[in-house]
């Protein structure tokens, strides 16, 4: 027997003796970070300089134009207002948004990514996440006709049903390998842009397909993970900080891989301890509340460490109550 395979059986009879159990992914002194599914890539660090969001942050998130804030994108990056124990008004540390600049309205061309808006966000001291659709096919979005090209020339293999309520947006099929390889190169095309305009991090809206029979695709959750952690590499390759909206049914498995998630109405529905492996791992859960008395969840969400703040559905500047 060979010197050093003679001591590999020593050190694991060793250690069978002494009670110490050998790592199952542990082989010849070397360890694999564990992964969010079979399948699924190694998670890789965000490149060097990325901003690291604290998980006792202030943010807002406005994701519709408002009148007389051309010189921002459309956005009010100078938003205050009182916080839900009234008094003095407070100002948001971090801003999501589209990360396009508003053209319908404003002198932007459609494709214009927002650096306006981030380059007021940075100068006010704060941080800037932009808004990604990656769970669904927006008919206004620049690139929508490179998803109808692919979709034509593979027989409607990549658009699905009607997103419930929104007639201009259609599921994305993540569960066949060729359609998400076309959708993770134009989600990457999308994330370079917003790296070029100076945006922290991004989030990534749409992430629960696998719960919504009416995709028009079998997507499972298998696929979301393989899905999503990619996304989250792209988005550190480029240097930002990056998280999903929903999916919190899979939290654990994906935390590794991200800096913040977002979430809609975790008090409403009691599913907020479905995030706690973000608590745990001191990353932020940016968490809206729709409707509801902000005195109904602000003392539990901060008592949590959870960054709730109240707003209407239509995500304008106003109405906003941060719970901090």
């Amino acid at each position: 027997m060979p010197l050093r395979r003679l001591a590999l059986v020593l050190t694991l009879v060793v250690a069978a003796l002494s009670g110490a159990a050998t790592p199952a992914h542990a082989s010849a002194g070397r360890v694999r970070a564990p992964r969010a599914c079979d399948g699924c890539p190694a998670s890789v660090p965000c490149r060097g300089g990325c901003w690291v969001p604290a998980a006792d942050l202030r943010w807002q998130i406005q994701l519709q134009w408002v009148k007389g804030f051309c010189p921002t994108g459309g956005i009010n990056t100078a938003v205050t207002a009182p916080p839900f124990t009234g008094g003095t008004p407070v100002t948001p540390t971090v801003i999501a948004m589209d990360m396009y600049a508003d053209s319908d309205h404003c002198s932007y061309g459609p494709s214009t990514a927002n650096k306006p808006a981030v380059d007021a966000v940075h100068t006010a001291g704060g941080f800037a996440i932009a808004y990604v659709d990656a769970g669904t096919w927006e008919r206004w979005r620049p690139d929508a006709g490179a998803f109808v090209a692919f979709d034509h020339r593979c027989g409607g293999c990549l658009l699905g049903k009607t997103l419930g309520g929104f007639p201009d947006e259609r599921y994305v099929n993540i569960h066949d390998p060729a359609e998400r390889r076309f959708l993770l190169q134009r989600m990457r095309l999308r994330m370079k842009k917003a790296a070029g305009a100076g945006f922290d991090g991004v989030y990534f809206d749409n992430q629960d397909e696998y719960h919504w029979a009416a995709t028009g695709f079998p997507i499972t959750r298998h696929d979301q993970l393989m899905y999503l952690t990619r996304l989250a590499n792209i988005a550190h390759r480029l240097g930002l900080a990056a998280g999903p909206n929903n999916d919190i049914l899979q939290t654990g498995k994906f935390q590794p891989y991200v800096d913040l998630q977002v979430n809609e109405s975790c008090f409403r529905y009691s599913e907020c301890g479905y995030m706690r492996p973000m608590l745990t791992a001191g990353k932020p859960i940016l968490e809206i509340e729709y409707g509801a008395a902000p005195s109904t969840f602000c003392r539990k969400a901060n008592a949590l460490g959870i960054d709730s703040i109240r707003k209407s559905p239509d995500l304008y500047d106003l109405p906003w109550v941060p719970c901090r």
